[in-house]
Parts: C-alpha cells; structure tokens; sequence
C-alpha cells in the first residue's frame, strides 16, 4: 500500500492533491494588461500583442496548479524566490517545486501559493518585457485573462 504522511504545507507540486480525475490541462490565451497577450520565449515571459498564429502564446493550465507553455509542457511558470519583485521565468517543472503552484482568483490576478504575490507587469511598461511577482494592489497591470 501507500503511506500517506502529514507535512507542512509548502505548496509543493507533491504536496498537492487533484480537484479532478480529468490530468488534461486546458489550453488558453492569457491576456492582460492593455490587452497583451502572456508570451514564453527562451524561459523569459512577457506581454505582447496577441496573435493567434502564436503557439508561444498558448498555455496550458493544469488541475495541479502549475501553468505551463503549450509548446513545452516539461516546462513552468515559475517564481524561484517569494520575494516581491522576483522576476518570473520558464524552467523546468519539478515536483517540488512551490514556485510552479498558481491560483486564478476571481478579482482578475493570478496568485503564487507560496508566496503570495501576483503576476505583474513591471512597472506597467510592456517594453520593459518583465512579468514579476508583487503584492496585490490590483491596478490593470495585476489583472489577467484567460480565454476560455
């Protein structure tokens, strides 16, 4: 059989349990600030304009939290310190990994379990091509969209 052991929680991918049977991620566009879509390129993540004949622009969203590129699904959204102003990055995803664990909430931000923080464009200024974590002030930088 299997040992189930109580821990902290970390919000570690191993940590976490599936709301779901369906393991099918559901792949969208993420929009955001001035209607820029979320792009992954190199592990790098910013906003560009949206075109659908771009795959980086297609993200795949799975029960467990993590989002992923579509065109790379080994890899994450990832914050590698809960410290706000963390730039945020494409890496591998790894189980325990607490920086791949992510929230839609419903005021339009997207949460970091770990850390607490959101999804930000830096400095609201797409040109500086830099998605960050920061505390929810809920300005339109902080909000997101999904494409359902």
């Amino acid at each position: 059989g299997t040992t189930l052991t109580v821990q902290t929680n970390i919000y570690a991918v191993s940590q976490g349990w599936l709301p779901t049977n369906n393991t099918q991620p559901f792949v969208t566009t993420i929009v955001g600030l001035y209607g820029l879509c979320l792009q992954a390129n190199s592990g790098q993540v910013w906003i560009e304009d949206c075109s659908s004949e771009k795959a980086e622009q297609q993200w795949a969203l799975y029960a467990d939290g993590s989002i992923r590129p579509q065109q790379n699904r080994d890899n994450c959204l990832t914050s590698d310190s809960n410290i706000r102003e963390t730039v945020v990055k494409i890496l591998s995803c790894g189980p325990a990994s607490s920086g791949q664990r992510w929230m839609f909430k419903n005021d339009g931000t997207i949460l970091n379990l770990y850390s607490g923080l959101v999804l930000d464009v830096r400095a609201s200024d797409p040109s500086l091509k830099q998605i960050i974590l920061y505390p929810l002030h809920g300005d339109p930088n902080q909000i997101w969209l999904p494409l359902f």
